[in-house]
């Protein structure tokens, strides 16, 4: 398995110990990008919203930050980062079917 891969099985089991549930992530407009070649660095205002027990959790004013590499076949994310939260949540797979 992949770093993405461990990280998403660890957060999972992290998310289940701890009682996390309904995790939503929202990105605003990046605020900076950054393209040379087929590289690309994007860093995103998040904000991440999630139960804990029941109980609704916000986290405002954080960072995402992406650095991605195209190839003919597909977008490879590299390297995720997340922000300043607790706990962030596994982000959905790229559709084949959509990437140029």
């Amino acid at each position: 398995m992949g770093a993405c891969s461990n990280w998403a099985n660890d957060y999972d089991a992290d998310a289940k110990k701890n009682g996390i549930t309904d995790g939503i992530v929202t990105l605003s407009n990046p605020r900076h990008i950054d393209i040379t070649a087929d590289r690309a660095y994007v860093v995103f205002p998040a904000n991440y919203t999630f139960k804990k027990k029941g109980k609704l959790v916000k986290e405002i004013g954080s960072m995402f930050t992406f650095a991605l590499q195209t190839s003919f076949v597909t977008t490879d994310v590299s390297v995720l980062r997340t922000w300043n939260g607790w706990w962030p949540t596994r982000l959905r797979p790229l559709d084949a079917s959509t990437t140029p």
